[in-house]
């Protein structure tokens, strides 16, 4: 059984970036430094990445294939992310859905079981939520370029998935989201145009400096 799903939506036709999951960061595309973070979180129990199913994202569905990483291929319209999310989590109906970014190769393992294990604590204790996110003083990562995940039921997803957007638009009814608030400010550790290449290579340094003294 997969509890805890871990989904990454991908492509390779981004406008301000394209081919942005191939660019290298410190040596690694980009797309492998995020699979290689999500995999070292404990509490997700499979990975997949959402693709669309057509010619200009072929070579991203060849390196799936080689690289033997999963993948769920979707015929829907590459813009509807949240479509390609809720196809993928029906083949192996989680109870939870962890979303990741397909250009935050600084996205902290810590944080996804952060996030999953608060969404657990709070309906083990009845508190209703179908989602959990980070957030800096009250503004949630996901419109900055800090990498954070994002947490949220299975349930709740095949009620947004007849929406044509992203999943955190519905998620910021406060009614059933929850919150991890975040100290500082953020800070870039997205690729979402090449000058963010260098400043995430600048934190990856840096924060790989702080582990080693």
């Amino acid at each position: 059984m997969i509890r805890n799903l871990c989904v990454i939506p991908a492509r390779l036709t981004s406008k301000r970036f394209p081919r942005k999951v191939f660019a290298e960061v410190l040596g690694k595309p980009v797309i492998q430094r995020v699979i290689e973070r999500a995999s070292q979180a404990v509490t997700v129990d499979e990975i997949c990445l959402a693709i669309p199913d057509n010619k200009a994202n072929r070579e991203l569905r060849d390196w799936c294939e080689k690289h033997k990483v999963r993948y769920h291929a979707s015929k829907l319209n590459e813009n509807n992310v949240l479509g390609r999310i809720a196809e993928t989590a029906h083949i192996y109906k989680p109870e939870t859905i962890v979303r990741l970014n397909c250009d935050s190769p600084m996205v902290l393992p810590d944080f996804i079981d952060q996030a999953v294990l608060e969404l657990r604590h709070l309906n083990k204790k009845k508190k209703q939520a179908d989602y959990v996110g980070y957030r800096f003083k009250n503004t949630p990562t996901v419109l900055t370029k800090y990498a954070a995940p994002e947490v949220f039921t299975y349930h709740i997803l095949k009620m947004w998935e007849s929406m044509i957007e992203h999943v955190t638009v519905s998620a910021y009814h406060e009614i059933s989201s929850a919150w991890i608030s975040l100290d500082g400010d953020p800070f870039c550790t997205t690729i979402d145009e090449p000058a963010d290449i260098k400043k995430v290579e600048f934190w990856m340094t840096e924060s790989s400096s702080a582990q080693s003294t």
